[in-house]
């Protein structure tokens, strides 16, 4: 039998078990976060990070004009989704990285509680404590029309 493999398996055994509890770890902090209201993860399209240490993001004012633009639109149920990423798409709207974004991003987008101020976290929504770009009522009439022109 070789001595240096019985020596490895509680070794590597130990390192999983290591990584699993620093993974259960960061996941229990991100949740937290979320529970304050905190943001976790990636920023969204129309908000920059805070300017100060209150984890508070902001407003991207040009592109939250944007947001509100499109979320208007689709608050109508005679716009198409392809339609709405036109009009959007010639007013400016661009990604993250500057390019135009795609019709699944702007679905997404649209999906989003984030921009009414609401975190969406492992399939539960908290309370954020971030400015809504636009209100519940006008996020909730955009998903009765996602879902509409989903089944129609």
């Amino acid at each position: 039998m070789n001595s240096t493999s019985r020596n490895e398996q509680p070794a590597n055994s130990w390192i999983d078990q290591y990584h699993a509890a620093l993974g259960q770890r960061a996941s229990r902090q991100m949740v937290e976060e979320v529970r304050h209201g905190n943001w976790v993860g990636r920023i969204p399209l129309g908000y920059i990070a805070p300017r100060d240490s209150s984890k508070r993001l902001e407003i991207d004012p040009e592109k939250a004009e944007l947001i509100r633009t499109a979320f208007g639109l689709a608050a109508s149920p005679q716009v198409s989704l392809r339609e709405l990423l036109r009009k959007v798409t010639a007013l400016g709207m661009t990604g993250h990285n500057g390019k135009a974004i795609s019709l699944s991003s702007l679905h997404h987008l649209l999906s989003n509680p984030f921009y009414s101020g609401r975190i969406r976290f492992k399939g539960d929504i908290y309370s954020g404590n971030h400015p809504a770009i636009v209100t519940l009522e006008t996020f909730q009439r955009v998903q009765k029309n996602l879902s509409l022109r989903q089944c129609g």
